[in-house]
């Protein structure tokens, strides 16, 4: 995937230690994406809140730069929705988590939608909207 100019290619950042790097969270989250996309009146739609989980060891890898990583993750969120013509139905939020459960080097990512968008999208189905 390529993404707009940002730390997913600083090599300072690759340099934080083995896998997930910046870039195979981007990836994942772009995965994420696809599988939950959904049309609605010919109009397709993606999931506007994503939750990444990452072991502590790995979360913790990102200590000082988890703000900036975040913001970057969401802005190639942004920029994969639009180079895909998807249709975001609301601010799109990106969550890092830790998972005592995952071992170092496994992620995972959940997505969903904010309560008022998705009755939004219900509105929109029923064609009250």
């Amino acid at each position: 995937m390529d993404a707009p100019d940002s730390m997913l290619h600083d090599p300072e950042f690759w340099a934080l230690g083995p896998r997930p790097a910046p870039q195979d969270i981007a990836t994942e989250l772009a995965r994420t994406m696809e599988a939950g996309r959904f049309v609605r009146r010919d109009t397709t739609y993606v999931q506007t809140v994503y939750t990444v989980a990452l072991s502590e060891h790995d979360l913790a890898r990102f200590d000082g730069r988890k703000r900036e990583l975040v913001a970057t993750l969401k802005d190639t969120l942004a920029w994969w929705a639009r180079e895909q013509g998807y249709t975001v139905p609301g601010q799109l939020r990106v969550r890092l988590i830790a998972d005592d459960q995952l071992e170092a080097g496994q992620l995972t990512v959940e997505a969903g939608l904010r309560r008022e968008e998705a009755a939004k999208l219900g509105r929109i189905r029923s064609g009250t909207e």
